[in-house]
């Protein structure tokens, strides 16, 4: 008799998985076919700093720009850290329509005439590489401080700091609203050469994490293996 009930209990057992199964595994079409594809929802896109340092691309002169280069974004933010740590405040007020960029830039290359024109950005083509691939140019540039120079031996070592306007609207700088976003960039372009600065996107906060036990696919699971082994001590009573 105990063998009857044990081969019972089995076959049940198996009968009430196979059933389980079916009602919980149903076809999904695949995301090209769903009709309801919606895209990344979108947000202004902020820097996670301020100024950050000049990079080298690719090009024929890995010196045509100083390592004391860097850029600010004007934004009025009350205070960020830079990229090397530092904490600027007090930032100025960006006007109504327009991206500004504070680009300070050296060079202590061997052509001297060619380094005093590079840190004015004569012979530099300047723009932006948004974080969804378009390039956007300047609507004006104009220099903010006077030329700084110093001789090095027999180089001299010039510096200057520009300032560079983007329409805010055509540049309609944006990033996901959860999850990393691309950075921006705003690329030198000359004398065979590519630099950039680079702001990476400001990281947004995630959705909570809900605690495993409090999912509704655990719930719904534990709720039905609750419902089969009920089932099955009832039936199994049948045969004491």
């Amino acid at each position: 008799m105990r063998h009857i009930q044990s081969a019972l209990a089995v076959g049940v057992l198996i009968a009430g998985l196979s059933i389980s199964g079916c009602q919980t595994t149903g076809h999904k079409p695949p995301p090209n076919e769903d009709p309801e594809v919606r895209a990344v929802p979108q947000v202004p896109f902020e820097p996670q700093f301020v100024r950050v340092p000049i990079q080298l691309g690719e090009g024929r002169y890995a010196n045509l720009f100083a390592p004391g280069s860097y850029a600010e974004w004007q934004v009025p933010i009350a205070m960020l850290k830079s990229a090397d740590g530092e904490t600027t405040e007090s930032m100025p007020a960006t006007p109504t329509g327009f991206l500004i960029i504070e680009v300070h830039v050296e060079s202590i290359f061997p052509d001297m005439s060619i380094a005093y024109d590079v840190v004015g950005f004569r012979g530099v083509d300047v723009y932006l590489q948004t974080p969804d691939g378009r390039m956007v140019r300047p609507s004006q540039r104009s220099v903010g401080t006077e030329l700084m120079e110093i001789a090095e031996g027999a180089l001299r070592h010039y510096g200057r700091t520009n300032r560079v306007y983007f329409p805010a609207a055509e540049a309609n700088l944006t990033q996901p609203a959860a999850g990393p976003g691309a950075p921006l960039r705003l690329v030198l372009q000359g004398y065979d050469s590519t630099y950039y600065f680079e702001w990476p996107a400001k990281p947004m906060p995630g959705p909570e994490k809900q605690a495993l036990a409090d999912r509704p696919g655990t719930q719904k699971l534990k709720h039905g293996y609750n419902e089969f082994t009920g089932r099955t001590k009832g039936f199994l009573h049948r045969f004491d």
